[in-house]
């Protein structure tokens, strides 16, 4: 991260998981009927990777140059927490015993790592 700007970096990154996760989807992208797909699916999906993965990737290291690793990364760590809660208020998503799990052991883990612990 010290020699390659950090855009350049996530860049290598996804193709590399791309190239690695390739053999393994490759089967189910091959059955993808692209000709029923109409405008609003494309753009949806267009959405999903620019917005979704592409801009978000970009703010979070926008956000670790200005804020610092972890806050940045206390706010990664919780965006599925706040995903699922949007879903529950928008989408009627279930309230579920296995969602209050993840989100206590995900906010445990952030404070787990953001503790001070005193060095004697």
């Amino acid at each position: 991260m010290l020699v390659y700007p950090p855009l350049h970096v996530v860049r290598w990154v996804f193709t590399f998981g791309f190239v690695m996760i390739l053999p393994f989807c490759l089967t189910q992208f091959s059955t993808i009927d692209w000709n029923s797909f109409e405008w609003s699916h494309i753009a949806s999906l267009s959405f999903i990777v620019i917005c979704g993965t592409f801009l978000a990737y970009s703010f979070n290291i926008l956000g670790i140059r200005h804020l610092g690793a972890g806050i940045t990364g206390s706010y990664i760590y919780t965006q599925p927490v706040f995903a699922a809660i949007i879903a529950m208020l928008f989408l009627n998503e279930h309230f579920s015993f296995e969602k209050i799990l993840a989100a206590l052991l995900i906010f445990g883990g952030v404070f787990l790592v953001s503790k001070k612990t005193n060095k004697n």
